[in-house]
């Protein structure tokens, strides 16, 4: 018996100080009906959590759960905003604030709502209207420069819960996918844009257009973001993305942050409680399939991505039940998540296996010192989509084969013919490369097709190279040196030298364009524009040489051999 005992003290004292789920509510009786993607917050000063909206629907009701009472109660109020689901939100002061949001019938909103947790009123806060310290004139003068974010949904953001005055939404999607950011200011009523008034799909120094995305404020004005859709909707990007930025509303300054946590959307992101002045945050949930997607590493019900703001780093930890008799929370994606005094409270979501929404209450507890603590598991290592293929495949069929075909038909003819044939087995083998790689493109992208740049320029570059080889079939003879070329022989070159030279320029620009869209490490960019200039180098020094020894002269002086092209 004391050799039991004593088991069970060691094994308690070895989950000790580590992160735990614990189940409040079951959502059974008078609760909020099964949701996702709702407005949610936890008021510290009166400990209770407050929730608005949702889907399905959308929904425009207001619950809120004492902790005293261990209860759900629905508030009802006379006004209130209009339904709608996958909005911004958060709880500073006296306030819970919702922005944004998607409602019925495809009605994308930039409104702002508070509601007074003191009163349990609603309010929608007149971004125009004159606040007491302005006067009349003063603000007729700033209301000309008015300006906010486009409506839109799948925006991330929210308000810093420790006197955060600044109410922040980034990026998101209505008809397009957005690139900007925009803060607002709760005090003084106006909007501000952050970052981004004219920005593309092309720049890695910020993140690029995008919706579904994880994120939360880190401090008054920093914000962390994760993953998302970038593909569909005038842009192209993997969907779901794995990268995750910092933002800097004071020096408006994005930064990069290391991969680790598997790509997903639909995730949710909140604050650990902080420790001794060490800030940690968890990014939780999320749909990591989708039919981009032909491998990932299977995120586990009891995992979560941890990120420490000191060392802009992330890990991936290992959570427990808090009781032994009821396991962690099944995974799921679009919850509700807030900040609380002994961890991160979450509701609700889409059940990953089944897609039915769920209203059940959990905290996961534990502050920075127990993530810290908890099991550290590895980063992901296996992720594979279409756009990866596609890259590939273009690259090999584009990029090598294509280009040193065309290479060695203008600088290396010889009396042999040999050349020819390696001129048409080049061709033929990049050629087929590139139409399996068209393939993998038009399903990474799920809608929108012909709406963004690269995608535009890449039909151009497929049809050129599509008809190479069909000019080649119908060429006419090569004249001998003693005749004049035809006219048709003239138009024929023309078309299949100059027509084949832009398509070579083209996909190698498209291909650099596609390097930043897929959101690729640095050091995918770094040997492809490498390989880049390696191949303008050789070009460069090629043509050189072909000038000073003649047109007409190749492989130690020898004349081109005659093979009809």
């Amino acid at each position: 018996m004391k050799i039991a005992a004593l088991i069970i003290v060691l094994l308690s004292k070895s989950v000790e100080g580590q992160l735990k789920w614990e189940r409040l509510d079951r959502g059974i009786g008078d609760a909020p009906s099964p949701r996702r993607d709702m407005g949610f917050g936890y008021d510290a000063v009166r400990d209770r959590l407050v929730l608005f909206g949702g889907k399905p629907g959308p929904l425009q009701d207001t619950w809120i759960y004492e902790f005293s009472t261990g209860k759900w109660r629905m508030v009802t109020v006379s006004s209130r905003p209009p339904a709608r689901f996958s909005m911004v939100s958060g709880v500073s002061g006296d306030f819970f604030y919702i922005a944004t949001g998607e409602g019925k019938n495809k009605e994308f909103f930039s409104d702002i709502w508070r509601f007074d947790l003191r009163l349990e009123v609603w309010e929608e806060i007149p971004t125009q209207s004159r606040p007491d310290f302005y006067s009349q004139v003063e603000w007729q003068a700033r209301n000309t420069t008015w300006i906010g974010p486009e409506p839109r949904y799948g925006a991330a953001g929210g308000i810093y819960a420790n006197g955060g005055e600044q109410l922040y939404v980034a990026l998101g999607f209505s008809t397009v996918r957005y690139h900007n950011t925009y803060s607002y200011d709760t005090r003084q009523l106006r909007w501000h844009l952050e970052y981004c008034r004219d920005c593309n799909s092309y720049n890695p120094s910020y993140p690029h257009a995008r919706c579904l995305h994880a994120g939360t404020m880190i401090d008054k004005d920093e914000m962390v973001i994760f993953g998302g859709c970038l593909g569909g909707g005038g842009s192209g990007g993997p969907c779901p993305a794995g990268d995750s930025w910092l933002f800097n509303g004071k020096s408006k300054y994005w930064k990069r942050l290391p991969d680790c946590a598997s790509p997903r959307m639909y995730g949710v992101m909140a604050n650990l409680p902080s420790a001794v002045n060490r800030r940690r945050v968890v990014l939780y949930g999320g749909l990591d399939k989708s039919d981009q997607v032909i491998r990932t590493n299977e995120i586990k019900d009891d995992q979560v991505a941890v990120y420490d703001p000191d060392s802009n780093s992330w890990s991936v930890r290992k959570t427990l039940p808090f009781n032994s008799s009821i396991p962690v929370p099944s995974w799921r994606a679009s919850v509700g998540m807030a900040t609380g005094k002994n961890g991160i409270y979450m509701f609700g979501g889409i059940n990953k296996m089944t897609k039915n929404p769920m209203n059940d209450l959990w905290v996961l507890r534990g502050d920075v010192t127990d993530a810290d603590k908890s099991e550290q598991l590895e980063c992901t290592k296996y992720f594979m989509n279409y756009i990866t293929v596609h890259g590939i495949l273009m690259a090999i069929g584009w990029g090598f084969f294509l280009q040193w075909g065309a290479f060695i038909a203008r600088y290396l003819k010889c009396k042999n013919p040999i050349w020819f044939y390696l001129h048409v087995t080049f061709q033929i083998f990049g050629l087929c490369c590139a139409i399996a790689g068209l393939v993998m493109g038009i399903l990474s992208v799920p809608f929108g097709h012909v709406k963004f740049v690269h995608s535009i320029v890449g039909i151009v570059v497929m049809i050129l190279g599509v008809l190479q080889p069909i000019n080649a079939l119908i060429r006419p003879h090569k004249t001998q040196p003693d005749e004049s070329k035809t006219f048709r022989r003239r138009l024929w070159e023309c078309v299949h030298h100059f027509g084949g030279r832009a398509g070579l320029i083209l996909a190698l620009v498209n291909i650099s364009l596609g390097v930043f869209l897929a959101v690729t490490d640095q050091l995918i960019w770094s040997l492809w524009f490498g390989y880049l200039c390696a191949i303008v180098l050789v070009y460069i020094l090629a043509e050189s040489i072909r000038g000073l020894i003649g047109r007409s002269r190749n492989c130690k002086g020898e004349k081109g051999a005659d093979t009809g092209l």
